[in-house]
C-alpha cells in the first residue's frame, strides 16, 4: 500500500508565475490531487495549471513537507515549495491541465490522477503555474510516496 501525504499552501499571484512547486527529494512520488481554490481577495481572474517546468528551481526552499494521512507513517519528503532562494522553476512549455477562477472567494477546481498516471521522479519538480491574474489563491496537493 503506498503511504499517503499532503500539504496546502497560499499564495497571493499578481501576475504570470509561480504559485507552488511538488519538489521530491530522494524518493519519487505520485501525485493523486491538486486543487487550487480562490480566497476573494483580487482584481482579476486566475487562469493556470499543473505542468513540468522548462527549468527547475533551485535554492533554499520555502514552503512545508507533505504531512502523512496516518499517523503510522513516515515522514514524508516531499515538499509543497512557493519560493525557490535562488531562481525559480520556469514557465512549463506545456501545461497539463488547465483551469480559470474568477475573484470571487471560494471558487475552485481539482485534478485528480489515478496512481501511477503523474510521477514526479527523484529530484523533480512540478509546478502549478498562473498564466494571468492577480488573486489569492489556496492550493493543495496529495501524493504517495
Amino acid at each position: 500500500m503506498s503511504r499517503l501525504y499532503e500539504a496546502a499552501a497560499q499564495q497571493t499571484i499578481t501576475s504570470a508565475g509561480l504559485i507552488a512547486a511538488v519538489v521530491t527529494g530522494a524518493l519519487a512520488c505520485d501525485v493523486r490531487e491538486i486543487c487550487v481554490s480562490s480566497v476573494g481577495t483580487g482584481t482579476t481572474a486566475f487562469e493556470g495549471g499543473p505542468g513540468r517546468p522548462a527549468a527547475n528551481g533551485t535554492g533554499t526552499l520555502t514552503g512545508s513537507l507533505v504531512q502523512a494521512l496516518d499517523d503510522g507513517d513516515v515522514a514524508g519528503v516531499t515538499t509543497l515549495v512557493t519560493a525557490f532562494g535562488t531562481a525559480a522553476p520556469t514557465a512549463p512549455a506545456v501545461l497539463m491541465r488547465r483551469g480559470r477562477l474568477t475573484t470571487g472567494s471560494g471558487c475552485g477546481w481539482a485534478w485528480t490522477w489515478e496512481p501511477g498516471e503523474l510521477v514526479i521522479p527523484p529530484g523533480s519538480q512540478l509546478v502549478v503555474w498562473m498564466l494571468s491574474g492577480n488573486l489569492v489563491v489556496d492550493c493543495y496537493v496529495k501524493v504517495a510516496e
